[in-house]
């Protein structure tokens, strides 16, 4: 029976938290099982995925006048366009 390795391990492998040991361990089974390459890969995807987010947040403007945000707010929604 093949043993795989839990998110967090992988996430503690991807953080280089892992003890020296446990990571050569992880690194050597990645080599060989598909399954764990695809979680380790995902996590690496989310991660992007969040400092995308994140920065999108930090440049995302909002504005101070409550019927400019309607404005948008309908225009995100598909609502009150003009054509």
């Amino acid at each position: 029976m093949i043993r795989h390795y839990s998110l967090e391990k992988l996430e503690e492998y991807q953080n280089r938290t892992l003890p020296h040991l446990s990571r050569f361990r992880c690194q050597l089974h990645l080599l060989f099982c598909r399954r764990c390459r695809l979680r380790l890969r995902r996590l690496r995807e989310n991660d992007i995925f969040i400092a995308e987010l994140r920065t999108a947040l930090n440049e995302m403007s909002v504005p101070e006048n409550p019927k400019e945000y309607q404005r948008l707010y309908k225009l995100i929604e598909g609502k009150d366009i003009e054509k």
